[in-house]
């Protein structure tokens, strides 16, 4: 099975190899070892996502396409305040800096992701636009740079994604090292 949008085509045996079978908490994904350090993540194939106060990410299907997606919150209550951080395990063999692209969707109104990285907020990686209106890749953060993070030294690291708003999806996240590549190319 696989799935393509604009000129980037994920099978999910390529994410098979790339993760080591990471379905729903297993192993640990691992960054390819190439010139552009290429490493696309299934949204589905998190680490871990505690439950806050209730909520939690859900997976879905629908006409064969997979991805998760946080639902709205009560009366009363902030998305801020209620959505969980969907964590993964990300194994980097290279250092130094790295760009994140996102393909998702905002609900009835555009919000944002933000990234931590060890439990430590990410502040050039925070701040991602997500669009409305379709499923679309970006990775503008609030100051409309590129959403990067450095890594400082090769090793597993905690990757963690939280919304900023309710009623968001996403299904694949890529990453590279390369600030000239795009998913799409």
């Amino acid at each position: 099975m696989s799935y393509a949008s604009g000129r980037f085509a994920i099978s999910l045996a390529t994410i098979a190899v790339v993760c080591a079978a990471n379905v729903y908490g297993a192993a640990s994904y691992q960054q390819g070892p190439g010139p552009d350090g290429r490493l696309p993540i299934a949204a589905a194939g998190f680490t871990s996502s505690a439950p806050k106060t209730g909520r939690a990410w859900a997976v879905r299907s629908e006409n064969g396409h997979e991805f998760v997606e946080i639902g709205r919150a009560e009366a009363g209550q902030s998305a801020e305040q209620t959505i969980p951080a969907l964590t993964y395990r990300i194994i980097f063999v290279k250092q130094g800096t790295h760009y994140l692209w996102i393909h998702g969707m905002g609900g009835n109104r555009a919000g944002t992701v933000s990234v931590t990285i060890g439990n430590k907020v990410v502040p050039a990686a925070s701040g991602i636009g997500i669009p409305t209106g379709g499923w679309q890749w970006t990775n503008r953060n609030a100051a409309g740079a590129p959403a990067s993070f450095e890594i400082e030294s090769s090793g597993e690291y905690q990757f963690a994604i939280r919304a900023s708003q309710d009623a968001f999806a996403f299904d694949r996240l890529f990453i590279t090292s390369n600030p000239n590549l795009n998913p799409e190319t």
